[in-house]
């Protein structure tokens, strides 16, 4: 039977004993704290094992169920860090002093270190990438009471590596740039192989914009043009760029080839006249300053006729933008390079903490396109793409599985990435 190890200190010393999960006593404690009755019947019903209570509920569970079997040696209680004082409240109200005693709780004799903050890597402040990590690191906080934020990079490049080395718990990377990543094929020297998906966020649109007075009305007009073809700090987008120029029959030999930072010093390149054109996410707020601050506005170019140069490369696929408000410089339908875009984590993050941060996003996207206009268009029944570019977290696995969305064709390919 499952059961709930309790470890405390006593006045006697170290002590500890298991507490079987009886079905009598769930809904006693699932009335006292409701978001742990999932976890609780799971265990009971023996559908999972080594599951383990988040910090938050477990604090609270653990010490209710000591105050059941009313142990004397258990009195004060040292909550574990992030447990809300509304729940350290509750607690001291079942619990009356009478000696210092510290509680911790296993599920199952599995065992797992909480996330103590979330810090979310993102592109510069002010872009849409940036935006929806703050958006996800306010949602995180709200719900769990962890400290988290949204911290800007020059691109997203550079908190890979963090990721990695578990600097960085979460960050978010195209589809393109995370299978590189992961492989360590491309600008990447070596695999970066702790990296997982948690969820594909949303799918952007790429595409070149010009100054719409210099009337460049297609890609292949802009041969012989000063074009950005490479961002330094972004470093799977060079296919992007390429993929879009293919289309047309050209390559990088066929402009003045210009490298900058990352797409915002692109757009402001643009902005000041020092290029002609360079790729950028539609609708962003840097290009819809662009489009606001540039003599006669911006226009966004179509993609040309050889459309299977992006649909040919796993993770793009072109999709036609129509003319709305947000779309700035799309006068007339434009045929544009779509990239999956994901919120990325790492093994050095618990299967646990994935899982929390997996279902917390998800079923709470309704709140995020609230807040993220630009996002409305990707459902979240969608968040897993029928093509991985790279693995999952085994936390994120859990949790699509248990809302149907992770097939067994997403597991083989999973199991073939992990070779």
């Amino acid at each position: 039977m499952p059961f709930i190890c309790l470890l405390f200190t006593t006045t006697k010393g170290f002590d500890y004993f298991h507490w079987p999960l009886e079905s009598t006593l769930i809904p006693i404690a699932c009335k006292l704290c409701p978001h742990v009755s999932e976890a609780l019947k799971d265990l009971c019903d023996g559908k999972i094992t080594g599951r383990i209570v988040p910090a938050q509920s477990a604090a609270l569970t653990g010490v209710f169920f000591n105050a059941l079997i009313s142990k004397p040696d258990i009195g004060w209680i040292e909550l574990p860090h992030g447990v809300a004082n509304r729940e350290e409240n509750m607690i001291r109200k079942i619990l009356s002093v009478t000696t210092i005693g510290a509680i911790g709780i296993i599920a199952s004799m599995a065992s797992a270190s909480a996330m103590d903050r979330l810090t979310v890597g993102t592109g510069p402040a002010g872009t849409l990438y940036h935006q929806i990590g703050t958006t996800i690191s306010t949602l995180y906080q709200e719900k769990t009471g962890i400290q988290s934020s949204a911290k800007p990079f020059s691109g997203t490049t550079a908190y890979v590596p963090l990721m990695h080395r578990g600097e960085v718990q979460a960050g978010l990377n195209g589809s393109l740039e995370s299978h590189d990543a992961f492989l360590g094929q491309g600008k990447f020297s070596q695999p970066i192989d702790k990296i997982r998906a948690l969820l594909m966020v949303t799918r952007f649109g790429f595409q070149f914009f010009t100054r719409a007075n210099d009337n460049i009305k297609s890609i292949s007009d802009l041969k012989g043009k000063n074009v950005v073809t490479r961002f330094r700090a972004i470093q799977g987008f060079d296919q992007v760029i390429d993929a879009i120029l293919a289309t047309a029959g050209m390559g990088e030999a066929d402009v003045n080839a210009i490298t900058v930072g990352g797409v915002v010093d692109g757009i402001r390149s643009v902005s000041e006249g020092r290029t002609d054109a360079a790729v950028s996410a539609l609708g962003i707020p840097p290009l819809r300053q662009a489009g606001a601050t540039i003599s006669g506005g911006i226009n966004i170019l179509t993609l040309g006729p050889d459309e299977e140069k992006v649909n040919a490369i796993d993770g793009l696929i072109v999709k036609t933008v129509k003319p709305s408000p947000a779309m700035v410089g799309v006068s007339e339908p434009v045929r544009v390079l779509h990239m999956n875009v994901f919120l990325n984590s790492s093994t050095n993050v618990s299967e646990e903490d994935a899982y929390e941060l997996t279902k917390i996003v998800h079923s709470n996207w309704a709140k995020v396109q609230e807040t993220l206009p630009p996002l409305r268009g990707h459902q979240a029944k969608d968040m897993v793409p029928s093509g991985l570019s790279h693995p999952f977290h085994e936390g994120a696995v859990r949790y699509f599985k248990e809302v149907g969305l992770w097939t067994d064709a997403h597991q083989k390919q999973q199991d073939a990435l992990l070779k």
